[in-house]
């Protein structure tokens, strides 16, 4: 008789992570977990609740994965640090994205990234509700920045502005001539400015 598979909350996870980014959100049931590690799905259960339990799990464990330096020295250069590791970790699991759309940072690790942020914004100078603020600013900013970088939505039109009246669209049309954005270097931008916007206020 075959002896039981040996689970745990850590293997579950990776697998389910795995199991992600090889066929998508959409494509992670308990059942197609257990398929994937030679378990009922049921034994699943004693290790995540709920499948709102899984993807709370997947977003910790995910955290717990970002490569980040350490955070000493000028704020600034910390924060670009933290904003450009979890970018990062989201274009390596970009099919896991819409969890980071919708759960909020309750397990340890993903925590601890939390604290990490709070710490540099307090450093610079923030009080407490005004680093929390700034934080989910920033994070909202790298979320939202690579959900239309690195997971698109399928089936939407290629804008032709090329094809639109110059004298009722001048702007637009204008941009038809220029190469395509560099996602990259938008990426970028957007982060120095809210760097940038932050320092202002903390001069002003």
């Amino acid at each position: 008789m075959p002896r039981p598979k040996k689970l745990s909350r850590d293997k579950i996870l990776d697998a389910a992570i795995a199991l992600v980014d090889a066929e998508g959100l959409e494509a992670l049931s308990m059942r197609r977990l257990g398929e994937r590690l030679g378990v009922e799905a049921m034994s699943l259960y004693r290790y995540v609740g709920s499948k709102a339990a899984l993807l709370d799990g997947i977003h910790d464990a995910l955290l717990g994965r970002m490569q980040v330096e350490p955070s000493e020295g000028p704020w600034d250069d910390a924060v670009r640090r933290l904003a450009r590791a979890f970018r990062a970790l989201l274009r390596d699991h970009a099919a896991a994205l819409p969890v980071f759309a919708t759960r909020t940072a309750t397990g340890p690790r993903a925590l601890a990234h939390v604290e990490q942020g709070l710490a540099v914004l307090a450093r610079a100078g923030l009080p407490p509700a005004e680093a929390l603020a700034t934080f989910q600013v920033i994070f909202a900013f790298v979320v939202g920045h690579s959900m239309y970088t690195f997971a698109p939505l399928d089936g939407g039109a290629e804008p032709d502005y090329g094809s639109l009246p110059a004298d009722r669209f001048p702007h637009l049309h204008a941009l038809s001539r220029l190469p395509p954005t560099d996602p990259e270097a938008e990426f970028e931008r957007g982060l120095e400015l809210l760097v940038q916007g932050l320092r202002h206020e903390l001069t002003d």
